[in-house]
C-alpha cells in the first residue's frame, strides 16, 4: 500500500513538472511562470485596427497581478531564462508588459546585473530584454 502511495505520488508531481504552455508556440515555462502562463492562449492577444498588436485587457490585467505578487529581483531572472528557453516577440512583449508594473530602477538594475552572468545564453537575453524595455519604456 505505502509503494503505491508514493508511485501515485511520484507520478503527479511528474505530470505537474512538464507543464506546457499554449501561447504562440508551446513550451515548458520555468517554475515560477507555469501558474501565470496556465490560462493564458492566443486569443488573448489583440490587433486594433492599424494592424498594432499586444496583450489583450485579460492579459494586460494578468501581467498586473503578477507583478504586484511577485518580487521584480525574484521574477525578472525567471523571465530572462524563460526567454532564453523559449523566446518570442508574443512572449516578450508579455513580459515587458508585465515588467512596467515594477520600479523602472528595479528593471533595469535587475537586468544589468544579468548581463553580467557568467552564463552566455543569460547575458544575451538580457541584454535583448533591457534594450526592449528601455525603447518600449521610453
Amino acid at each position: 500500500m505505502r509503494t503505491c502511495i508514493v508511485f501515485l505520488l511520484l507520478v503527479v508531481s511528474a505530470a505537474s513538472g512538464a507543464e506546457k504552455a499554449q501561447f504562440w508556440g508551446t513550451w515548458e515555462p520555468v517554475p515560477l511562470l507555469r501558474e501565470f502562463w496556465r490560462p493564458v492562449r492566443d486569443t488573448w492577444w489583440a490587433c486594433n485596427k492599424k494592424d498594432e498588436c499586444g496583450p489583450d485587457s485579460r492579459l494586460r490585467k494578468r501581467c498586473a497581478e503578477f507583478a504586484r505578487s511577485h518580487s521584480p529581483d525574484v521574477a525578472i531572472p525567471a523571465i530572462v531564462e524563460d526567454l532564453r528557453q523559449f523566446g518570442s516577440f508574443a512572449n516578450e512583449l508579455v513580459y515587458l508588459t508585465m515588467m512596467s508594473h515594477w520600479p523602472r530602477n528595479t528593471v533595469l538594475r535587475t537586468l544589468e546585473s544579468l548581463r553580467r552572468s557568467p552564463d552566455a545564453g543569460i547575458r544575451s537575453s538580457a541584454e535583448l530584454v533591457l534594450e526592449d524595455f528601455t525603447e518600449v519604456d521610453e
